[in-house]
């Protein structure tokens, strides 16, 4: 009885020591982590005239500009794979942690895109090249679309209540603080009234 009543004070201590994130600050950063991702898109879109000639072949002006705009259209065309793989692994590892991997994989491939060297200098393989940090880009912005938009559902169904706390990896816990013990499903949510 000692050790049962030990544990569970010291679970809600646990619990109770980390940081809670209200609801600004989960809107806060998932809007500028959406405003990083979404800004790389939108300079490709606009640079696309001025790098079509350097990383495709300029034998036709408007066939590098339609070869860089088809590599524009490889990152939206990838974004469901992204947002099966990433959101799977959401669900496995956490919403946080994942949520961090996707914006490293857009900013290493946004570095890295910078730092391509040209169709004169490598050839056929720079719009190879262009085309795989294009399509990571791709995944990536799903991935974190995907992620905000489970943190969302969390806080707008109340799921983010000490007695359903699930999206940042935290345990299931009763309002007394025992850890639970039963299904997700059996678990009514705060809205929806218990049969």
């Amino acid at each position: 009885m000692e050790g049962d009543n030990l544990a569970t004070r010291t679970a809600t201590a646990v619990a109770t020591t980390r940081r809670a994130y209200g609801l600004p600050f989960v809107i806060s950063a998932s809007s500028a982590g959406t405003v990083i991702e979404w800004y790389d898109f939108y300079l490709y879109a606009t640079l696309a005239p001025f790098f079509a000639p350097i990383f495709f072949p300029s034998g036709n002006d408007t066939a590098s500009l339609l070869s860089a705009f088809a590599t524009y259209a490889a990152g939206f065309l990838v974004r469901p794979f992204g947002a099966v793989f990433f959101g799977a692994l959401g669900d496995i590892i956490g919403r946080k942690y994942t949520f961090l991997v996707t914006i490293t994989v857009m900013g290493l491939a946004t570095v890295l895109v910078g730092f391509l060297p040209t169709y004169a200098q490598i050839g056929i393989f720079a719009p190879v090249i262009l085309v795989g940090l294009r399509l990571l880009q791709g995944l990536a912005l799903a991935a974190v679309l995907i992620q905000i938009a489970a943190l969302m559902r969390t806080f707008w169904r109340g799921d983010w209540s000490p007695f359903r706390r699930r999206a940042w990896g935290n345990p299931r816990r009763h309002p007394n603080g025992a850890a639970s013990t039963s299904s997700p499903s059996k678990v009514p949510s705060q809205g929806a009234p218990s049969v």
